[in-house]
C-alpha cells in the first residue's frame, strides 16, 4: 500500500498488488480507493486520487471479490472505501465476474466481513463505514436500488452511487454520485477519491459495453402495402360509422396469449332511428392473419361487437386495454359513452367495463352487463360528458388489482363551468351492476377536479407508468384549454400513485410530493389535447410521458416525451426539455396536426428501448391530401431536443403512410401488444374517415407488425451494421468475438466488420408464397476487456415461382414436396395424444435433451390449460426417447420409465408456455429443461414464475 504522496513509486506494469511498506502506513489510512484493472488507464487514476488516501490496483488474473476482502483486513482504521470498478444497472462489474441481485448471495460472507476489522469493540466511536461505487449506472432504477439496498445491508456501510454515467464529461460521464442509501449528511464525504485534474483529464468511462438486439425499418412505409405478414388492415362496416376513432390494446381478452384489438366506431347506429349509439370491435389477435379483417364476420370465435343501445349515446368514442381489474386471470377492457344519459342526467356520460373470458359471443350490448361480465360506471351531472376520454391504469392504490381513470371535461368542479373533472375506479373483484362516480369515496376511487372556467380537464386522460419510480402507477390528464402561458396554451397535470387517497383532489394542489403540472409553451398550442404513457423511452427505469400539442406554431404541431423523475418539481415548463430531461418532436408541415394522437408503442424494434408513435391526421402523405400519416420513433438513451419527424430515416424511427385523401390516418393511435404472437410489439393506426367502394366515412384501423432483419428463402444478403446500436461509453472499438449459431438454419458469415452474410442454405424451401418463418443467431461484442451478448433475428419469407420456371432438387434431400401427418406409424415418427379436453398440450414444445442419461434424446411438452391444481394451473410432459416407437403416445401413460408429469403450482399460473431444454444447469451430465408460468403470482398478479427442473436417471 502506498499513499497518494508516494503513487510515483509503484510499477503498475505488474500484474500484482501493491505491497504494503510499514504497518505504520496501513494503521494510519482511513481512505482506501481500489481500482479494478479492467477500467481504462488505472495508472493514470492511482496517480490521482485525493491526498491522503491509499490505493490498490486489484490484479487482473485473481477473484476480484476475493482480492478485496483479503486487502480490508489490512485496513483496521478504514472509514471510507472508493470502489472503481465498470458498472450498468443494478451491477458491478469486476474483472469477468459480476457483483448482482444474482450473485450477491454467493459472496455475501465475503462481503458482511468488509468492515469487520474497522467496526471492532476497541473503536466504539467510529463512525459507520462509507462504500463509494463508481460504475456506471450502478443505482439506476428500480434494479439499482434493490441492488445497493441489498449491498448496504450486507456491508451495514453508507452507500453512495451513481444512477448515471461516471467519468469523461464529453462520454456523457460526470462526477457526481448522486444516489445514497443509509447516508448521515453530517458523514457525507466532501470529495470523492480524485482530484479535480484527474476528474478533468480522465479521458474513460466507467460503463461496459452494450449490445442490443437487432432489427431495421425502412424510413417510410405505406400503409397500402399490408399483406398479412407485415399487418392488416380493420374495415370498417356502415357510412359514417367513423370506425377507428379510437384504437388501444385489448390486453389478452381472450386467454389465448395473443393480444387482441379494440376499435371505436361511436357513430354508430344501433337500429337506423337509433342513431350514433355507439359500437366498439374487440378483435382477438391471431398468428396467421389476412390481409384484411371486415368488422362485421366478428363472430365470437374471432372477435366480438359491443354495442352501444341509446340515441346519442356515443358508445366507443374512447376505448382502452382496462387490464385484469377483477382479477380473474382474462385482460379486460373499457369503453367510454359521454352522450349517455345515466339516472336521466342528459349527457352525463357513461364507461362500460367489459371483463375478459374465452367464451365469447358474436355481440354483447350495454344493457346487458350485470356485474359478472362486466359493470357500468355511471357519469354525476347533466352534460359533464364522462367517458369523453378512459384508460386502464396498472395499479395507482397498490392494492393488486389494476384501475381505470375517466375523464369528464365539461364537468363543472367547484362551480368552474367545463372546467372538467377526472375519476380513478379502483379495480374490485365484485362490482356489482354499476358504480356511481359520484359515490367514490378515497376507498373505491376518488375524484381530480379541475381548476378553472373553461380548462375542460380529462379531455385526454391516461395511465403514466411509475413516474416517480415509487412501485406505484401514475396518471397524466390533458388539459389543453388552459392558459397558464396564454389562452389555450394548456398543462398536463401528472399524478402519483397513493395507497391512501382523499375522495377528491384538487389539480391545483400538486406540489412536487403528490404530482406536478408541465405547462404548454405559447397560447393556441392546446398541449396536452392527447396524453400517454411513453413507457421507458430512454431506458432509465422509470416510466415516461408523451403529450401531444397538434395546435403548435400554427398547426405545425409538436408532441412532447418528458422523462420519469423521482423527484420532480411541482411545475415544469416544456419549453425547458433539453434531451436531458425530455425532448421535443417537431412537426413536418403546416397543418398536419402532429400530435392530435399519441401512444406509447411497445418496443417495435426490440432494440430493449420503448417506442413511441404519434399521429397526424391532416399530413398530405404521397401527395394525397390529408390521408394523415402516423410517426414511430425508436426509443434512446441519448436523444437530442428537438427531434424533426422529417429526419426519421429507419435507424430512429419511421414514418407510415396512410392511404387515400381525406382518410385521416393516425385520428388514433396505439401500442397493439404482440397481436400476431412473433414475440415483438406492434401498433393499431386508426383512420376515421376512410371510403370504401363509394361509401363514406366507414373508417379503417391498420395492424403493422414490430419485425427484424429479414430475406426471402432463396436470397442471401448480408445485414446491417449491428454496431449501430452497440455503444461502448468509452469509445473504444468494438469487435464480435464470437457468434452462436447453433440453433440457426441458415448459414451466418461474420465479416468482421459488425454485419454478417446470411444464406437460408435451403433450409427453408417449405414456405409457400406469403409464408414466413424465423432463423436466430447471436453475437458477443467486445471492447477489448468487457463484453455483451445479443440475439440477430432473420424474417425468411416464401417466393411464388413462375410456372415456366425449372426446378432442380438436391438429390440428397430424401423428403417428399409434402408429408401427411396422418402417415405417421412409428417408423417415421410418432404422435404424442393429451389428456384431457381443452387442456391445449403442444402448444409449446422443445427438444429436452438427454434428461434421463440413456443416450437419447427426450422432448419436452407444454399444456397450460391443464387442470392438476386448480384452472389452467398447467402440466408439462417430458417423453423419454426410445429405440422402441408405437405410432402414438398417450401422454396419460406416462409413468416414470417412459416420461413424466410436471404439475404446475396454482390456478390460472398457466404453467408450460413456453418449455425448454436449458441444458445442463447443475453439472451433472444430465440435461435439465426450464419451464413458464408467466401469470404465477410469487410477487404479485402476474409477477410470473419459471421452474428449472434437474435431469435425473430415476424420475417418480
Amino acid at each position: 500500500m502506498l499513499l497518494a504522496p508516494e503513487i510515483d513509486k509503484l510499477d503498475f506494469n505488474q500484474n500484482r498488488l501493491a505491497k504494503v511498506t510499514t504497518l505504520e502506513s496501513l494503521t494510519s489510512s482511513k481512505t482506501l480507493v481500489i481500482i479494478d484493472s479492467n477500467v481504462a488507464n488505472p495508472q493514470q487514476l492511482a496517480a490521482g486520487v485525493v491526498f491522503g488516501a491509499a490505493v490498490r490496483i486489484l490484479n487482473r488474473d485473481r477473484d476480484r471479490i476475493s482480492q478485496i476482502t483479503e486487502i480490508l483486513r489490512e485496513y483496521p482504521n478504514l472509514e471510507t472505501l472508493h470502489l472503481v470498478s465498470h458498472g450498468s444497472p443494478g451491477c458491478l462489474h469486476l474483472g469477468n465476474s459480476k457483483l448482482n441481485l444474482d450473485t450477491l448471495p454467493l459472496y455475501a460472507a465475503k462481503i458482511k466481513s468488509w468492515f469487520s476489522v474497522s467496526q471492532t469493540p476497541h473503536f466504539p466511536n467510529s463512525p459507520s463505514p462509507r462504500l463509494l461505487l463508481y460504475g456506471c449506472n450502478v443505482a439506476q432504477g428500480n434494479v439499482g436500488r434493490e441492488f445497493i439496498s441489498k449491498l448496504q445491508q450486507l456491508t451495514n456501510a453508507q452507500i453512495q452511487a451513481s444512477s448515471t454515467k461516471v467519468g469523461n464529461s464529453e462520454l456523457g460521464g460526470n462526477w457526481q454520485l448522486d444516489i445514497a442509501i443509509a447516508e448521515s449528511d453530517s458523514l457525507r464525504p466532501r470529495s470523492i477519491a480524485f482530484n479535480s485534474k484527474t476528474q478533468k483529464n480522465y479521458a474513460g468511462i466507467f460503463a461496459v459495453p452494450v449490445a442490443n438486439d437487432d432489427s431495421i425499418f425502412p424510413a417510410a412505409f405505406d400503409l397500402s402495402n399490408l399483406d398479412g405478414s407485415n399487418g392488416f388492415i380493420l374495415k370498417g362496416i356502415d357510412e359514417e360509422d367513423f370506425s377507428g376513432g379510437s384504437v388501444s390494446s385489448a390486453g389478452d381478452f381472450n386467454g389465448d396469449g395473443l393480444a387482441d384489438l379494440i376499435i371505436g366506431a361511436d357513430y354508430a347506429d344501433f337500429f337506423p332511428t337509433i342513431k350514433s349509439s355507439g359500437e366498439s370491435y374487440v378483435v382477438f389477435g391471431t398468428s396467421n392473419p389476412n390481409s384484411s379483417i371486415e368488422l362485421d364476420n366478428l363472430n365470437g370465435s374471432n372477435g366480438f361487437v359491443f354495442q352501444g343501445i341509446n340515441l346519442g349515446d356515443r358508445s366507443g368514442q374512447s376505448v382502452s386495454s382496462a387490464r385484469d381489474i377483477n382479477g380473474d386471470g382474462f385482460d379486460d377492457i373499457i369503453v367510454g359513452a359521454s352522450g349517455a344519459d345515466p339516472n336521466g342526467n342528459s349527457g352525463a356520460g357513461e364507461s362500460y367495463v367489459i371483463f375478459g373470458t374465452s367464451n365469447s359471443s358474436s355481440f354483447l350490448r350495454s344493457s346487458s352487463l350485470d356485474g359478472s361480465n362486466g359493470f357500468v360506471i355511471n357519469g354525476i351531472d347533466v352534460g359533464d360528458r364522462s367517458g369523453t376520454s378512459v384508460s386502464g391504469i396498472e395499479d395507482f392504490n397498490g392494492d393488486g388489482l389494476p384501475d381505470v381513470i375517466i375523464g369528464a371535461p365539461f364537468a363543472d368542479p367547484n362551480s368552474d363551468s367545463s372546467g372538467g373533472e377526472s375519476y380513478v375506479v379502483f379495480g374490485t373483484s365484485n362490482p356489482g351492476e354499476s358504480i356511481e362516480l359520484s359515490g367514490l369515496n378515497g376507498s373505491n376511487g376518488f375524484m381530480l377536479n379541475g381548476v378553472s372556467f373553461l380548462d375542460r380537464s380529462g379531455f385526454s386522460v391516461s395511465s403514466a407508468g411509475d413516474f416517480d419510480g415509487d412501485g406505484l402507477t401514475d396518471i397524466v390528464i390533458g388539459v389543453p384549454y388552459a392558459d397558464s402561458n396564454g389562452s389555450d396554451a394548456g398543462e398536463i397535470y401528472v399524478v402519483f400513485g397513493t395507497s391512501n387517497p382523499s375522495a377528491s383532489i384538487e389539480v391545483h394542489s400538486l406540489n412536487g410530493s403528490n404530482g406536478f403540472v408541465l405547462s404548454g409553451i405559447t397560447a393556441g398550442d392546446f398541449s396536452g389535447w392527447s396524453v400517454s404513457n411513453a413507457g421507458d423511452f430512454n431506458g432509465d427505469g422509470l416510466a415516461d410521458v408523451i403529450i401531444g400539442a397538434p395546435h403548435n406554431f400554427s398547426s405545425l404541431g409538436e408532441s412532447y416525451i418528458v422523462f420519469g423523475n423521482s423527484n420532480p418539481n411541482e411545475s415544469f415548463e416544456l419549453s425547458s426539455l433539453d434531451g436531458s430531461n425530455g425532448f421535443i418532436l417537431r412537426g413536418i408541415s403546416i397543418g398536419d396536426y402532429p400530435g392530435s394522437s399519441v401512444s406509447n408503442a411497445g418496443d417495435i424494434n426490440r432494440d430493449g428501448f420503448d417506442d413511441v408513435i404519434i399521429g397526424a391526421p391532416s399530413a398530405d402523405s404521397n401527395g394525397n391530401s390529408n390521408a394523415g400519416e402516423s410517426y414511430v420513433v425508436f426509443g434512446t438513451d441519448n436523444p437530442s431536443s428537438p427531434i424533426e419527424l422529417s429526419n426519421l430515416d429507419g435507424s430512429n424511427g419511421f414514418i407510415i403512410n396512410g392511404v387515400a385523401s381525406f382518410d385521416r390516418s393516425g385520428s388514433s393511435v396505439s401500442n397493439a401488444g404482440d397481436v400476431n404472437g412473433d414475440g415483438i410489439a406492434d401498433v393499431i393506426i386508426g383512420a376515421r374517415s376512410a371510403d370504401r367502394n363509394g361509401i363514406n366515412g366507414l373508417g379503417e384501423s391498420y395492424v403493422v407488425f414490430g419485425r427484424d432483419f429479414n430475406t426471402d428463402k432463396d436470397t442471401a444478403f448480408t445485414t446491417s451494421s449491428v454496431f449501430a446500436n452497440d455503444t461502448d461509453a468509452d469509445g473504444d472499438l468494438l469487435s464480435i468475438t464470437t457468434i452462436d449459431t447453433t440453433g440457426a438454419l441458415g448459414i451466418v458469415t461474420n465479416n468482421g466488420d459488425g454485419t454478417f452474410d446470411y444464406d437460408p442454405n435451403d433450409r427453408f424451401e417449405f414456405l409457400n408464397s406469403g409464408e414466413t418463418a424465423t432463423d436466430t443467431f447471436t453475437y458477443t461484442v467486445s471492447d477489448g476487456i468487457d463484453t455483451d451478448t445479443a440475439t440477430v433475428t432473420i424474417t425468411i419469407t416464401g417466393v411464388e415461382y413462375p410456372s415456366n420456371s425449372p426446378v432442380a432438387n438436391n438429390d440428397s434431400i430424401l423428403f417428399p414436396s409434402a408429408f401427411e401427418l396422418s402417415s405417421l406409424n412409428g417408423s417415421n415418427g410418432f404422435v404424442l395424444n393429451g389428456i384431457d379436453e381443452g387442456d391445449g398440450s403442444g402448444e409449446s414444445v422443445s427438444s429436452a435433451g438427454d434428461v434421463n442419461g440413456d443416450g437419447l434424446a427426450d422432448v419436452i411438452i407444454g399444456a397450460r390449460f391443464a387442470d392438476p391444481n386448480g384452472n389452467s394451473s398447467g402440466e408439462s410432459y417430458v417423453v423419454f426417447g426410445t429405440n422402441d416407437i408405437n405410432d402414438l403416445i398417450n401422454l396419460s401413460s406416462l409413468n416414470g420409465s417412459n416420461g413424466f408429469v410436471i404439475n404446475g403450482i396454482d390456478g390460472v399460473d398457466f404453467s408450460g408456455r413456453p418449455v425448454s431444454s436449458a441444458g445442463d444447469v447443475n453439472g451433472d451430465g444430465l440435461a435439465d429443461v426450464i419451464i413458464g408460468a408467466r401469470w404465477a403470482k410469487p410477487n404479485g398478479n402476474r409477477s410470473g414464475e419459471s421452474y428449472v427442473v434437474f435431469g435425473t436417471s430415476n424420475p417418480t
